[in-house]
């Protein structure tokens, strides 16, 4: 028993903080002296969990690999470059639906709080910080993991950009003096939501089934919610950024730089958008085309 209790003495600091602002969601717009994350400001905080979520899934990179090895047949055949971007795709299926639902609830507090307006901007919370950190953390790692294996991604170009533009203007806005965006950031990340069936198409394909009905509902599946979360909910809040910024803030470059790098990611989430729907449309037309070849395959 004493020893027990010692354990409980030596947990860091750090991780009760977190055990204890997970504990309570705090919806007020100024709830970091309650939690004692703002002692030293926000940025420190960003700081200290940006650390502490990329320590997470760099031991998460490690610990998939004798998991998949061990449970996966189609694993142990892949390519070396083709382990890597299953093991960038397994963090992304940890990251995409965590951070998307933590996201949720910020957005749906900050609504309740405060409503729609410029006040939006300024609006900090707890979770707000952890959310973005655990995102901010998740990004280091996979960017590491894309620049040291290019040849893995597909995409290779527009991935480093993606990372590159979010977490430039998510860590620009959250420690601007005060914190600004950090509402309008976790609307981005609600678009996380739609990664799940993103990253599936890769291993559907990696598993031989590209030709079957799965892929297919998965590919319009991804179709639909893209469209609505990224295309219609994004342009929003791409417009919202614009009309409602506070006027004050035109003056800010750092925070028109933040607003601009928002507009950036937006516009790639049209261009991911067509590629999209290009691959939706040839699905359509061999299942369209008729005869046993056009059919999907359900294997």
């Amino acid at each position: 028993m004493s020893e027990s209790i010692e354990l409980t003495r030596n947990i860091p600091a750090t991780v009760q903080d977190i055990f204890a602002v997970a504990s309570k969601f705090n919806s007020s717009a100024s709830p970091f002296l309650e939690a004692g994350l703002r002692e030293e400001g926000v940025s420190s905080s960003l700081f200290l969990f940006t650390a502490l979520s990329a320590i997470i899934f760099s031991g998460l990179f490690f610990l998939q690999w004798p998991f998949s090895y061990a449970f996966s047949s189609t694993f142990r055949t892949l390519s070396w470059d083709d382990k890597m971007s299953w093991s960038s795709y397994i963090l992304s299926m940890i990251h995409a639906p965590t951070s998307a639902l933590l996201a949720s609830i910020c957005l749906v507090e900050g609504y309740i709080d405060v409503g729609v307006g410029e006040q939006l901007f300024t609006y900090v919370t707890d979770l707000q910080v952890i959310v973005l950190s655990w995102t901010l953390g998740y990004m280091i790692v996979d960017q590491c993991i894309i620049l040291a294996f290019p040849k893995a991604f597909k995409d290779w170009t527009a991935l480093v950009i993606h990372h590159f533009i979010v977490f430039s203007s998510y860590t620009l806005g959250a420690t601007y003096s005060p914190p600004t965006g950090t509402y309008l950031f976790l609307a981005y990340q609600v678009q996380e939501w739609v990664n799940p069936c993103l990253t599936m198409r890769w291993f559907l394909e990696k598993m031989d089934m590209k030709e079957s009905t799965a892929y297919l509902i998965n590919g319009l599946s991804l179709f639909v919610l893209w469209f609505v979360i990224r295309i219609v909910f994004g342009t929003y809040v791409c417009y919202f950024s614009v009309a409602y910024l506070p006027e004050e803030a035109w003056s800010k470059p750092a925070l028109v730089l933040t607003l601009t790098l928002g507009c950036i990611f937006q516009s790639l989430q049209y261009y991911w958008g067509y590629k999209i729907l290009k691959g939706v449309v040839r699905a359509l037309k061999k299942l369209l085309s008729g005869g046993d070849e056009g059919k999907p395959k359900l294997d």
